[in-house]
């Protein structure tokens, strides 16, 4: 029994992303009137789940932060290289399935989304101090590593989709549908880090969170949100987009506002995988709300 609370504590938040983005792309189909393609949102599921856990893997502030985590996934050298093996095949077999199937721009796409999940875990990236080359992932870089994350959440649905049915992604009617995505990853993806900041902090991680403190991301954070519903109230007034989508736009935003709430007031009285879920909610909220509105 401990042994299956701990694989679910550990498992269920990377899978809960994964499932969040097969919504994502399944509401921007029924959104442009066609039925989903089930194929392609299943292949979304997988390189989402699969950057998702690569990510969990290498996340070495887990030692601090969650050891049961931590140790489910590193227990041992074969537990480690078994779980690295199975993400990397679903950052790659997406890529070559596509390609089999002559979706070569789709697969160009997820290649791409599958070589910044990459390259954001693991340290492959060389860069040249006094003389000496050190190496550095995209994650060891505060406030980048988070507008690239935020911007794939915020615009990668938006332009698999769009490339898939032959439609303009930079359509003015997305962008409001782009800042509602992209605010709310904000705060699930500059959240995470607050989440994370004590055990950041003493394995010497520079994210915004630690450079600004706890408190000021909240702040930051609300200010996001305010800026994003501004944002989406002023396009709908200058004629971009329908009252729906607007409505939707703002219900998300707004929902992020909300989720972030706990974590950041009463952080003790909620367990870390429901401050997780809770945060990472918007990720799933905002499909099924599309949907729905579009139905409308």
């Amino acid at each position: 029994m401990r042994l299956t609370h701990t694989a679910f504590t550990a498992t269920f938040p990377t899978f809960f992303l994964g499932l969040a983005a097969a919504f994502q792309i399944t509401a921007l189909y029924v959104y442009h009137g066609h039925k989903p393609d089930w194929l392609l949102t299943t292949l979304c599921f997988v390189i989402t789940t699969g950057t998702y856990l690569l990510n969990r893997i290498f996340d070495k502030e887990d030692k601090i932060n969650n050891v049961s985590r931590w140790n489910f996934f590193n227990s041992s050298i074969k537990k480690s290289v078994s779980w690295i093996f199975l993400s990397i095949a679903a950052l790659t077999v997406p890529v070559f399935l596509l390609m089999i199937l002559k979706q070569y721009q789709i697969a160009l796409l997820f290649g791409i989304i599958s070589a910044i999940g990459l390259i954001y875990t693991v340290k492959i990236l060389p860069f040249c101090r006094n003389g000496v080359i050190y190496w550095t992932n995209l994650k060891s870089i505060p406030i980048g590593k988070n507008i690239i994350v935020c911007t794939i959440w915020g615009g990668g649905a938006i332009a698999i989709s769009s490339v898939f049915l032959n439609i303009n992604p930079f359509r003015s009617d997305l962008l409001m549908l782009f800042i509602a995505f992209f605010t709310g990853s904000c705060n699930s993806n500059i959240g995470a880090d607050a989440r994370d900041i004590d055990g950041d902090t003493m394995c010497e991680i520079k994210t915004l969170s630690s450079l600004i403190g706890f408190k000021n991301t909240f702040y930051l954070l609300s200010g996001i949100n305010t800026a994003g519903l501004l944002t989406v109230i002023i396009l709908y007034n200058i004629g971009i987009g329908t009252y729906n989508l607007a409505l939707c736009s703002s219900i998300c935003i707004i929902w992020s506002e909300l989720s972030i709430i706990p974590q950041f007031t009463f952080p003790q009285h909620m367990g870390k995988i429901a401050t997780e879920i809770l945060a990472d909610s918007q990720h799933l909220l905002c499909a099924p709300l599309l949907i729905a509105f579009t139905a409308l």
